[in-house]
């Protein structure tokens, strides 16, 4: 099974009912793969993450709890509502599987590169099939993508 979760950290707005979630306790579950539109990362919150493969931190978060039901791959692509503007510029981590908020430990993938620093003319980002990385950044390290990651029944990233 292959989950792809485009618009990943972002704050969902469905109906005005959910809001951005910026630490890791308070995680948005996300479950299927549905597509997420309309979301907006905002503040930081706690700051929670440790020196890392990624070299970077926290500035505006959206922590979100995907739970597998089925193993296969997880990948995704985030795509932002400014897909012309490359200032706009989404960086993200994945930890797990089945880590809790307080011993997070090293992230399994992650991506910091900037779209301008690395000569980019997109500002997607995300992991998909293509890449043999599972690491890249900070700034004009790396194309904005890395390794999807192989998940097993009832893991939770």
């Amino acid at each position: 099974m292959k989950c792809i979760f485009p618009y990943i950290w972002l704050c969902i707005f469905l109906s005005g009912s959910l809001y951005a979630q910026s630490d890791c306790p308070d995680a948005i579950v996300v479950c299927g793969n549905d597509d997420y539109y309309g979301l907006n990362a905002t503040g930081v919150g706690v700051q929670e993450l440790e020196p890392n493969a990624c070299f970077s931190y926290e500035n505006n978060s959206l922590w979100l709890k995907i739970m597998i039901k089925t193993g296969g791959t997880l990948g995704f692509t985030i795509t932002p509502e400014e897909i012309d503007d490359l200032v706009v510029d989404f960086d993200f981590w994945i930890f797990g599987p089945n880590v809790s908020c307080g011993s997070l430990g090293t992230p399994v993938r992650c991506s910091t590169t900037n779209p301008l620093a690395a000569g980019l003319d997109y500002n997607t980002t995300g992991m998909n099939d293509t890449e043999t990385d599972t690491s890249e950044g900070l700034g004009s390290d790396g194309n904005s993508f890395i390794q999807w990651r192989e998940v097993q029944d009832g893991d939770e990233y």
